[in-house]
């Protein structure tokens, strides 16, 4: 290069090292060459001197950035590894101004490319150089300027020939990646759309797929972190190595914080990991060796934050892309994981995972202390009396029978109409969450007694008890329910001092009457099965916790014995026959004097009905009426509707008794 090339100042904006080192190498060292790390730098450094020509990494190199460091009209030329980086900053730049983007690392033809359009840019800047510093300058002759005129245009013509094959096959290429870029740009809003749209953490889990395929990892885990008393804060997994985890998975595959573990340690500290080679790391715990199905050869690992605090966090495995498998995970798939991170944490508040349960959208247990704490601050400070309030604890009976039998999808289902069962059968004042599994809180306010709080509690188990649930006849008894274990909190016991602790003492306690109602306290060897669907008080002395058992019980007796017909818990087929069509439905309680049933469509009360109900292998037509209704669930719609038989002749009478009578000894009556 010339004498006066010297006297340009080149500016490398470029927040890496290496990459300005190399960009000397590549220009050689007659230039000024003034480096910076960031835009800041730079800007001090345009104030004692101004550049003739920019060099800066696309990320940095928009016009807003660059417009008071660089003077109109400077060659600016932008470098960066994302092509779709590339157009964005171009994009930001006036059209007349002369800007070039080139893709880095550069390959060895496009090194000797990116050289020459630096010497053409430095051509059209010595006229400008030459101004400026008229007493250095040389004016050069025009024979010598046409010897080298001449001479560069031999050296471009003899390039250009040798190299535009190449250069067709790097424009291909360059459009090749605008079309990669434009194909992964739209694959972005859809992961985008897909977490925004979700409306339970199902359908946000559904997104592991995706964030999977768009950063070409082998799998993904996708945690959550929870609370316990037993294990203290530790990440769920949700998604484990891409298998989708339930219930009964959740503690075998959780992780305390304070484990030496690649994803407790991004959880603690809220800082990410990408790490090219796991060997030898402490933090590489033997569960990545025991839990996933591939080796790990290389993890990348992102927090999920709310608020600062880390609530959740994602983890990719095995990088899939040829080029970059024994490296690693790229900056950019750091990056994209990152930005995705924010969202998914955005859409988890939107969706309230923070304080709720994600799979029946009750309360978690800590939320639910807290708000019964706020309760009685709020109240002592208003002079409001609470009067007593009841801690009660329930139980699905027989849940493992039904996970065994149906899977644990099925489960999950369950338990989420179960949930929206027992919202339905609280007071707006009382609270309720999931404690755990299939175990749920109730904390009643302002009873006026134990009594009243055992009322209470037998309407939420009547309610379980006689709302149909898919397959619950393949259950021990022929039906699903729970049973409950009450306690009292009595008036003055309740003040603003009250704390967590003393919750936990009443949930204990709770516990504990929960045991005796499940039989769980029974004597051993007892082949019966134990009653549960049942109520029990907590109290300190024994003969008044069985006095309050029996109370209970004497009271359903009480029920039972006014009804005309034994009901029993028989799911049989029923068709209906009215002026719409035929609607085919199944008993969930059948009896000789009528039946209960589920519909996706109302019935009007007191409409006359044709019926045929299946009796094992026969069919018994019959009439009907319906004598009460009410509406179950809002989405999808469902109507319960109780129908009281006639019937045509004492034959089919007598076929109904007998099979009720036959079905006895495997059906559970209903008291």
């Amino acid at each position: 290069m010339r004498e006066e090339e010297k006297k340009i100042r080149l500016l490398i904006l470029h927040h890496h090292p290496s990459v300005r080192s190399r960009l000397k190498q590549i220009l050689g060292n007659e230039l000024t060459v003034v480096e910076a790390s960031w835009v800041s730098r730079a800007l001090q450094l345009s104030r004692q001197s101004s550049f003739d020509l920019a060099i800066a990494e696309a990320s940095q190199g928009d016009f807003s950035s660059l417009a008071g460091i660089i003077k109109p009209q400077i060659p600016l030329f932008l470098i960066s590894s994302s092509q779709e980086e590339l157009i964005r900053a171009l994009k930001t730049w006036p059209e007349n101004w002369p800007v070039e983007i080139h893709l880095w690392p550069l390959e060895a033809e496009a090194q000797e490319i990116f050289r020459r359009r630096i010497r053409l840019a430095l051509d059209s800047l010595r006229p400008k150089v030459a101004s400026s510093d008229q007493a250095e300058s040389q004016v050069r002759t025009p024979e010598i300027k046409l010897r080298e005129i001449s001479r560069e245009i031999l050296e471009l013509k003899t390039f250009f020939q040798k190299k535009v094959l190449q250069e067709l096959e790097n424009r291909l290429a360059w459009e090749i990646r605008c079309l990669l870029a434009e194909k992964e740009k739209q694959k972005i809003e859809s992961i985008l759309k897909k977490i925004y749209a979700a409306d339970d953490v199902s359908s946000l889990i559904d997104c592991v797929q995706d964030i999977k395929e768009i950063i070409k990892a082998g799998s993904l885990t996708f945690y959550i972190l929870e609370q316990s008393e037993a294990l203290g804060k530790y990440l769920k997994p949700l998604v484990l190595a891409d298998a989708f985890l339930s219930h009964p998975d959740f503690a075998r595959y959780s992780v305390p914080l304070g484990a030496d573990d690649f994803a407790a340690f991004v959880a603690r500290n809220g800082e990410e990991l990408n790490i090219a080679s796991p060997e030898g790391d402490p933090r590489f715990s033997s569960r990545y060796r025991e839990q996933m199905r591939i080796p790990l050869k290389n993890l990348l690992a992102v927090p999920i934050m709310h608020d600062r605090e880390v609530i959740g966090v994602i983890e990719a495995y095995n990088k899939q892309a040829k080029e970059s498998a024994l490296k690693g995970f790229t900056l950019e798939d750091q990056r994209l994981l990152r930005t995705i991170s924010e969202h998914i944490s955005m859409a988890m508040t939107k969706l309230n995972l923070i304080q709720y349960d994600p799979l029946t959208g009750l309360l978690r247990p800590e939320p639910f202390f807290e708000k019964i704490l706020q309760k009685i601050q709020t109240q002592s400070k208003r002079r409001i009396d609470l009067g007593h309030c009841a801690m009660v604890m329930g139980d699905v009976d027989w849940f493992k029978n039904y996970n065994d039998l149906h899977g644990h999808e099925a489960g999950n289902r369950l338990l989420r109409e179960l949930a929206a069962v027992l919202k339905a059968s609280i007071r707006e004042e009382d609270f309720l969450c999931r404690y755990g599994g299939e175990e749920f809180l109730f904390f009643l306010v302002g009873v006026k007694s134990l009594e009243e709080a055992l009322l209470l509690t037998e309407r939420i188990r009547r309610n379980v008890e006689q709302h149909y649930f898919p397959y619950q006849e393949n259950q021990p008894r022929k039906n699903l329910t729970m049973s409950f274990g009450v306690t009292l909190l009595t008036q003055d016991k309740i003040s603003p001092s009250l704390t967590r602790e003393d919750l936990k003492k009443l949930v204990a306690e709770a516990d504990l009457a929960l045991a005796e109602a499940k039989g769980k306290r029974a004597a051993a060897g007892i082949e019966e099965l134990p009653l549960k669907n049942r109520i029990c008080a907590y109290w300190p002395e024994d003969e008044q916790r069985q006095k309050w058992s029996l109370i209970n019980f004497q009271e359903r007796k009480q029920i039972a014995e006014k009804r005309k017909y034994q009901r029993h818990f028989i799911s049989t087929p029923l068709l209906i026959f009215d002026e719409s069509g035929i609607k085919v439905t199944k008993t969930i309680n059948l009896s000789l004097g009528g039946a209960k049933i589920c519909l996706s469509s109302d019935l009007p009360l007191g409409q006359p009905l044709n019926l045929t109900i299946i009796l094992e292998d026969r069919a018994c037509q019959l009439q009907g009426n319906v004598v009460y209704k009410e509406k179950a669930a809002d989405s999808p719609p469902l109507f319960h509707a109780g129908i009281a038989f006639s019937f045509p002749s004492p034959g089919i009478q007598k076929s109904l008794e007998d099979y009720l009578q036959a079905m006895a000894s495997k059906s559970t009556p209903i008291n």
